[in-house]
């Protein structure tokens, strides 16, 4: 919850805020990941989502400026996403929170919507978790 509130709160404070709030990089495995990355959309109906067509902080801030739909992906040190968010018109359309087992597949994920509405998922290790609305 306490990710989501310093999400609406970047978001209220706009682009200027996104662009301060991710200026931290950070190594892993010999690849540089920084911590938030911004991106126009995603594919496929699996979780976590899988985004694509990166672009740059200021390219993120255009589309906030113009109230068009963008992605920011909240990234660990091993480069898997932790929570996504969708902006849409300066505001969150969603937001995921995921969890991961050891080996790396999808262990529980948290949804909240444009309304506040809060959806809980858990996962067999098994499992092929798919996209939830």
């Amino acid at each position: 919850m306490k990710l989501l509130i310093s999400i609406v709160t970047i978001s209220v404070v706009g682009p200027m805020g996104l662009i301060l709030w991710s200026t931290c990089g950070r190594q892993a495995r010999n690849k540089t990941h920084h911590s938030v990355e911004y991106y126009r959309s995603w594919d496929g109906n699996g979780l976590p989502l899988h985004l694509t067509h990166k672009m740059t902080r200021a390219e993120a801030a255009a589309c906030e400026a113009l109230g068009t739909a963008y992605l920011i992906g909240y990234l660990d040190a091993d480069a898997k996403l932790i929570p996504d968010v969708k902006m849409h018109r300066g505001m969150v359309f969603f937001a995921h929170e995921y969890t991961y087992y050891r080996s790396g597949r999808l262990k529980r994920m948290k949804l909240t919507n444009a309304r506040g509405e809060v959806l809980v998922q858990h996962y067999r290790e098994s499992d092929l978790p798919r996209f939830v609305w």
